[in-house]
């Protein structure tokens, strides 16, 4: 396995968030995110990954529901969204479509677009999730590291931030980020 020194620069992508814990089955529990997208300010956009880490790990893009700016789901029957980073714009944006590139369902089609940070952030954050899900979690979080998308300094930044957010278990996190460099 590849080391964790050396690495890409972190793509600041300004994305503000916040953290909400739910329970998958009685004693597992995963994080939901609300994206506040610098560009969109009257909607939020709620993501969690647990259990399917491939949009993220092979597509570099996280579904997630539209909700207004009190966390508020719009439409309850919409279908997802997918959010990724646009190196040409140099921001997260929102599609329809998984496959954003053909405008239609299913995968994406071509290469996936850079990690920026909430990308990372999220990626990271699975690691102190509950139940089955650790299992993507280490598998996506050594991709990252052997990419060098997480390297240790992007990795420190992104620690920092996750730790201020009283659900996120400093103690998961360490753990399992020590036992995987």
């Amino acid at each position: 396995m590849g080391s964790i020194a050396g690495g890409k620069k972190l793509i600041n992508d300004n994305v503000k968030f916040d953290i909400n814990v739910f329970e998958v089955r009685k004693g597992d529990k995963a994080f939901s995110f609300n994206l506040q997208l610098p560009d969109i300010s009257d909607r939020l956009f709620q993501v969690y990954i647990y259990g399917w880490f491939y949009g993220i790990q092979k597509e570099a893009q996280m579904s997630g529901a539209v909700a207004d700016s009190n966390g508020k789901i719009i439409d309850e029957k919409e279908k997802s969204v997918w959010l990724h980073y646009d190196p040409e714009k140099k921001k997260v944006v929102v599609s329809k479509y998984r496959n954003w590139r053909g405008e239609k369902e299913g995968p994406l089609e071509g290469d996936s677009t850079p990690y920026s940070k909430i990308f990372l952030t999220i990626a990271v954050s699975t690691l102190a999730q509950d139940g089955e899900s650790i299992y993507g979690a280490k598998s996506l979080f050594r991709q990252l590291a052997d990419s060098g998308d997480l390297s240790v300094e992007n990795l420190r930044e992104i620690m920092r931030e996750l730790l201020l957010h009283e659900e996120i278990s400093p103690a998961k996190l360490v753990r399992i980020v020590e036992k995987e460099k």
